[in-house]
C-alpha cells in the first residue's frame, strides 16, 4: 500500500511537471517549415445560390468548413462567418461571376467566383496575399513583456506577405494560443519539452500544422559591398546585385524621365498587383498629395478646418478647440489631440496612440473621442493619427 502511494505521488508530480510549464522558458526563437506552399492558398465555393441549401464552402484540399448563406435577394449573397469575418457578394447579370469580398480581422480581401460545370461558384482566397510561399521557413518569437506578460510574434519566411499583428495570448497548463488580428488567423500551440507543436485556423479551418524547434542562430542580413557609386550604376549590374541579394529586399524598380515610365521590373516574386505594408514611408508623401489636391482646387487653403472635409457622422465630434484642428496642423502633427505614439510625453492609454485606435473597427471615430492636450498649431508631437486623419479629408 505504501509502495503505491509513493507511486502514485510520483505520478501526480510528472502529470503536474507535464502541464504546468513555466512560459519564461519559452520566450526564445522558434523556427519551422510550412511543409504545403500553398497551404493559405484557400478554395471559396458557394452551391446552390438561390436557394434554401445554399452555402459557402472553404477547403484548403485537405479539409473543409461550410457556412449556410443568407441573402435578402438572389444577385445578394452573405454570409456571416464570424464576429470579424463575412462574405458579401454580388452575383453578376450574366450570371457567371460572384464579385465580393471577405471580411478577416482588418482586412478585405476581394474574391471572384466563377460559375463552373457543376453550377457552384469558385475562386481562390490568398490570406497570405500570395497563392504560393516562395520560402517555407516560418520563425515565432514569444516574448515577456512584464511578469506573466507574454506575447507572440509570428514571422513568415515568405517576405512579401506584410506580417501578423497579434495579440490575446493565452496559456493554460500546456497549451498557448493568441490571434492575429490583422488577417483573422487563429493560432494554437502545444508546449513540449524541447518543441512547440503549432496549429493555424482561418475561418476555423485548419490550415497548417508545424512543430517548431529553438533556433540555432541569429538571423543574419546582407549587405552591399561591391558598389561604390550607385549614380554610375548600368541597369545590367544593377538587376544582377538584386539578384545576388547585393540589394536585400528590393522588390521593383521603376524609372520615369520626363513624364514617361522607361524602366519597370520586379524580383523575388514580386509583381504590380502584390500590395505592399507601406506603414510611416506614407507620410513622407503626405505633403505632396495635398500639393496635389490644392493644383486641382480641392481645397482653398491648409487653415481649413478637417471638419469640413469629414464624412457627416464625425460632425458631432467637433467642439470649439477641435474644430480648429485644420490640415497644416495634421501636416505638421500639430493637431493637438492625445495622439503621441513616442516618447517621454506618451500617454499609452489614449484613444489616439495607434496600438489601440487601429484595433477598433472605426478608426476615425476612436481618433476624436480622444482629449486635446494642446491647441492646434502650437507642439508637434509624432502621432500616426494626424496624417491618418489628413488621408481622410483628402479621400
Amino acid at each position: 500500500m505504501r509502495g503505491q502511494r509513493v507511486l502514485f505521488f510520483f505520478l501526480l508530480i510528472v502529470n503536474f511537471g507535464l502541464h504546468s510549464q513555466n512560459m519564461a522558458d519559452y520566450t526564445d526563437s522558434w523556427e519551422g517549415k510550412i511543409e504545403n506552399a500553398k497551404a493559405f492558398s484557400l478554395t471559396v465555393e458557394i452551391e446552390n445560390v438561390g436557394t434554401d441549401t445554399a452555402r459557402l464552402r472553404i477547403s484548403n484540399g485537405i479539409r473543409d468548413e461550410k457556412y449556410p448563406i443568407t441573402s435578402t435577394e438572389q444577385i445578394q449573397i452573405n454570409v456571416t462567418i464570424g464576429k470579424r469575418l463575412f462574405f458579401e457578394g454580388m452575383l453578376s447579370e450574366t450570371g457567371n461571376q460572384i464579385n465580393g469580398f471577405i471580411r478577416s480581422g482588418m482586412l478585405f480581401y476581394h474574391v471572384t467566383l466563377t460559375k463552373s460545370q457543376t453550377n457552384s461558384f469558385i475562386g481562390t482566397w490568398n490570406i497570405l496575399m500570395v497563392d504560393v510561399l516562395k520560402s517555407p521557413h516560418f520563425y515565432l518569437s514569444i516574448e515577456n513583456g512584464s511578469e506573466n506578460d507574454f506575447q507572440a510574434y509570428p514571422i513568415f519566411g515568405d517576405n512579401r506577405f506584410t506580417g501578423t499583428w497579434c495579440d490575446n495570448f493565452q496559456k493554460e497548463n500546456d497549451q498557448i494560443s493568441f490571434t492575429d488580428f490583422k488577417t483573422g488567423m487563429e493560432f494554437s500551440g502545444k508546449l513540449g519539452q524541447d518543441h512547440i507543436e503549432l496549429h493555424v485556423f482561418v475561418a476555423g479551418l485548419l490550415v497548417t500544422e508545424l512543430v517548431l524547434r529553438r533556433s540555432e542562430s541569429d538571423w543574419k542580413i546582407g549587405g552591399i559591398s561591391s558598389v561604390n557609386e550607385s549614380s554610375k550604376l548600368k541597369l545590367p549590374e544593377m538587376e544582377s546585385l538584386i539578384s545576388d541579394h547585393s540589394f536585400v529586399n528590393t522588390h521593383a524598380v521603376l524609372i520615369a524621365k520626363k513624364g514617361e515610365l522607361i524602366y519597370e521590373k520586379y524580383f523575388e516574386g514580386y509583381e504590380a498587383n502584390l500590395p505592399h505594408d507601406m506603414r510611416s514611408s506614407s507620410k513622407s508623401i503626405s505633403s505632396a498629395f495635398v500639393g496635389i489636391a490644392k493644383d486641382n482646387a480641392l481645397f482653398t487653403h491648409v487653415n481649413q478646418s478637417v471638419f469640413e472635409f469629414l464624412p457627416k457622422e464625425y460632425q458631432t465630434y467637433s467642439d470649439s478647440l477641435r474644430s480648429k484642428i485644420d490640415l497644416q496642423s495634421l501636416l505638421t502633427m500639430s493637431s493637438g489631440l492625445d495622439a503621441i505614439d513616442y516618447g517621454i510625453n506618451a500617454n499609452p492609454s489614449s484613444p489616439a496612440v495607434e496600438d489601440n485606435y487601429q484595433r477598433t473597427q472605426d478608426w476615425t471615430g476612436t481618433i476624436l473621442t480622444a482629449p486635446m492636450i494642446n491647441d492646434p498649431n502650437t507642439h508637434a508631437n509624432y502621432g500616426s493619427a494626424n496624417p491618418y486623419l489628413l488621408g481622410v479629408a483628402l479621400d
